[in-house]
């Protein structure tokens, strides 16, 4: 003999559990779901394709330098924007200029006087990115 639960103590009856089908269809769609994860980091956080590097500099002025830099990508058939900073001798960002790179080269060499706060010590490229 068996005596009846009372009614709302063990809670409800359990749910259905799903179907194979629809947890292989889930399993499908989570692993595609970090694939593309995975792939957008990469692509966004793994080898650059585009770098840039300070060739040479020269003073023109106590407040105005004239910079070399060769930028090196990966997609030359595209134009590029490099930021180029300026650093006193203590370290201190004085000068800071943005300059576009045209579609050329793998590797283009380029020039650009930079405008500076005060006096600089030493330049180099910050940081280059695709425009297109």
């Amino acid at each position: 003999m068996s005596t009846p639960l009372p009614a709302g103590r063990y809670g409800g009856r359990a749910r259905p559990r799903p179907s194979r089908r629809t947890m292989a269809v889930l399993g499908v769609l989570v692993v595609l779901a970090g694939l593309g994860v995975a792939y957008l980091g990469y692509r966004n956080l793994g080898s650059p394709t585009i770098s840039g590097r300070v060739v040479s500099y020269r003073p023109l002025a106590p407040d105005r330098l004239a910079v070399r830099f060769t930028v090196t990508r990966a997609h030359p058939d595209r134009a590029a924007r490099c930021v180029l900073r300026g650093r006193a001798g203590n370290g201190v960002e004085v000068g800071l200029t943005e300059y576009p790179v045209p579609a050329g080269p793998q590797d283009t060499t380029l020039s650009v006087d930079l405008t500076t706060t005060r006096p600089l010590a030493a330049a180099d490229v910050y940081s280059c990115r695709y425009t297109e």
